[in-house]
């Protein structure tokens, strides 16, 4: 079952002022969850863009595995690479790489790296 976490969910609000404009849903729930493939390592819902199979889900959601609270600068890289699919690049394509280059070149990735 999915766990919310307060402090994925403080570095969501930061990353989405400092990187994304505020264009993030503000609600996106941000949870731990084991349900997901550890080799995925993260989950990401966007309402309105994807179908969501859980039934009453009407907001977007990441969830990231459980397994990288012990990899913290692992789960923020995770957290900022699901927040790019949150922000309507729901593909690995050129507009997602180019988003990522971007995070990198103003520092995103600083100190986690």
């Amino acid at each position: 079952m999915p766990v919310q976490s307060a402090y994925l969910k403080r570095w969501f609000l930061i990353y989405n002022r400092r990187h994304f404009r505020n264009r993030l849903p503000k609600d996106t729930r941000v949870e731990w969850s084991s349900e997901i493939q550890k080799i995925a390592l993260e989950r990401v819902h966007v309402h309105g863009k994807t179908k969501c199979s859980e039934i009453g889900c009407c907001r977007s959601f990441i969830r990231i595995h459980p397994e990288l609270k012990t990899k913290m600068a692992v789960a923020l890289m995770t957290l900022l690479h699901a927040m790019v699919h949150l922000d309507g690049h729901l593909t690995h394509g050129p507009s997602f790489q180019k988003t990522m280059k971007r995070l990198a070149m103003k520092g995103a990735f600083n100190e986690l790296w």
